[in-house]
């Protein structure tokens, strides 16, 4: 939830801090209870227009999947995989130059915390990198 506030909320332009308050409690309730990005972009309506709520929904979800992937990732360690991440895009033509370049690149768990979501509505995620 503090990730979130730092790497979402945080980047949020035109907002207040009430604003901010109010989606940081919603992603935070509607990510715990599993909500899709379309329900919690329903519920981000009532704050911000629809367009605004579905990025921020979209990037708030890949963001806390990422960061979930890692921490399981961590956890595996005991049990054969190692502590090393390979970066993946979704492969397909919409992926943007910065996602394409980082495409394959292998980085500790310590080093991949943070890096993904790399830009808003990013689709990537990290493969365990099996030895």
């Amino acid at each position: 939830i503090a990730l979130l506030y730092l790497r979402i909320v945080n980047e949020l332009k035109g907002l207040t801090d009430s604003m901010k308050a109010s989606i940081l409690y919603i992603l935070a309730q509607g990510i715990t209870a599993g909500d899709s990005a379309e329900v919690l972009a329903g519920k981000l309506t009532a704050i911000v227009p629809l367009a605004r709520a579905e990025m921020i929904a979209r990037t708030a979800i890949i963001m806390a999947f990422a960061e979930g992937q890692l921490t399981e990732f961590e956890n595996w360690g005991v049990t054969g995989v190692t502590a090393e991440v390979e970066f993946a895009t979704a492969g397909d033509d919409k992926v943007c130059a910065k996602c394409a370049s980082m495409e394959g690149q292998v980085y500790t768990i310590a080093e991949a915390r943070g890096v993904i979501p790399v830009h808003r509505n990013c689709r990537c995620m990290w493969l365990p990198v099996i030895k």
